[in-house]
C-alpha cells in the first residue's frame, strides 16, 4: 500500500463543507512486549464525510513486534518495515493537523487516540462504541443492581443499522472499511446525536460558569494551601479551634465557647474549595 495523504486545495475564504468538518479514524495495531499483549500502531486510516481517503499509511514500529495479529489486523512484517511506512512521530503530526478543530468519528476511539499518542476535545468526538442508543444493556444479576451499558461490535451495529456486512470472517480487517462504516453509522443518527451533544455541552458550560462564580467569590482569599488541610471524615471540615469566652455575669457556671474568627474563615474556605473540587470532577 502506498502512503496517501490528501491536502485541501480549497481557498481559505471558501465556505466549509461537511467533507471539511467530519472525519472518521480507524487504526490497526500489532502486539509488542511479552506475549504481544501491548499494542503498537501499525496502520492508520482517515476518511472524510464523502468517504474519501484523507490519510492511509503503514507505521514503522520502533520496538520488536511479538505478535503481528495478521489474522485480524492484516499486518505483515514487510508492510511496516517498508520505505513507505512512516515513523510514529510523523504520523502523529499528520493526524493532529488533519483533525484539529474537526469532528472526529470512529469506533472505540479511546484506543486509537491512545496508541497514536494524541488527545481530542470530548465535545468534538462521536464514538459509535459509547453512543448510548448504540450500546447494549447488560442485565444486572440482582434487582438492586443497575443495568450496565456495554459497547457493541462494529460489525454487529453495521449489520443491524445499515444492513451491511463488514469484517467478514476469515478476512483481515480494513481500517478504511471500518472508518467508513463508523461514518455511515454517524450519518444515520446525526440529528439525534447532535441534539444530545448540545445538551451535554450546555451542561458543561453551566458547570464551568458555576465554577468561575465560586472562584470569583473568594475575592482576594487564597485557597492554594487548602488542599493540604486534613479534613474531618464526617463533615469534611478542618478540626474546630475554640476560644474560651468570659464567664457570664449572671451566674452561669458553665463556660461558653465560640469558634475563632480565623477558624470560621478557614471552614468557609474549605467548604467552598470542596464544592469547586466536586464541580471539576463532574
Amino acid at each position: 500500500m502506498s502512503y496517501k495523504y490528501a491536502k485541501s486545495t480549497k481557498p481559505h475564504d471558501a465556505p466549509m463543507r461537511r467533507a471539511d468538518i467530519y472525519f472518521s479514524l480507524d487504526c490497526e495495531m500489532v502486539g509488542v512486549g511479552p506475549d504481544g499483549l501491548d499494542s503498537a500502531l501499525a496502520r492508520v486510516s482517515i476518511v472524510n464525510w464523502d468517504n474519501k481517503i484523507i490519510l492511509d499509511t503503514y507505521v514503522k514500529v520502533d520496538q520488536p513486534v511479538t505478535d503481528y495479529r495478521t489474522f485480524v489486523s492484516g499486518i505483515r512484517p514487510e508492510q511496516i518495515e517498508s520505505d513507505s511506512a512512516l515513523p510514529l512521530s510523523e504520523v502523529r503530526r499528520l493526524v493532529t493537523s488533519t483533525l484539529q478543530g474537526k469532528i472526529l468519528i470512529g469506533h472505540g476511539l479511546s484506543n486509537d487516540l491512545k496508541v497514536i499518542g494524541i488527545n481530542h476535545p470530548w465535545c468534538d468526538i462521536r464514538d459509535t462504541a459509547t453512543y448510548k442508543p448504540f450500546m447494549k444493556v447488560q442485565e444486572s444479576r440482582t434487582s438492586d443492581d443497575q443495568a450496565l451499558l456495554r459497547p457493541r461490535k462494529l460489525k454487529d451495529l453495521v449489520l443491524e443499522k445499515l444492513g451491511k456486512e463488514i469484517q467478514i470472517f476469515g478476512k483481515a480487517h480494513s481500517p478504511v472499511e471500518d472508518a467508513i462504516a463508523a461514518m455511515d453509522l454517524y450519518k444515520a443518527v446525526r440529528s439525534e446525536w447532535e441534539l444530545e451533544m448540545m445538551k451535554q455541552v450546555k451542561k458543561a458550560n453551566h458547570a464551568e460558569n458555576e465554577r468561575n462564580r465560586l472562584l470569583n467569590s473568594f475575592g482576594s482569599m487564597s485557597i492554594s494551601g487548602i488542599s493540604s488541610v486534613p479534613l474531618s471524615p464526617n463533615y469534611q471540615y478542618a478540626p474546630m479551634n475554640f476560644q474560651r469566652m468570659p464567664m457570664s455575669p449572671y451566674g452561669n457556671t458553665q463556660p461558653s465557647y465560640r469558634v475563632s474568627g480565623e477558624q470560621a474563615r478557614l471552614n468557609t474556605t474549605v467548604a467552598s474549595h470542596n464544592q469547586i473540587m466536586m464541580l471539576r470532577h463532574c
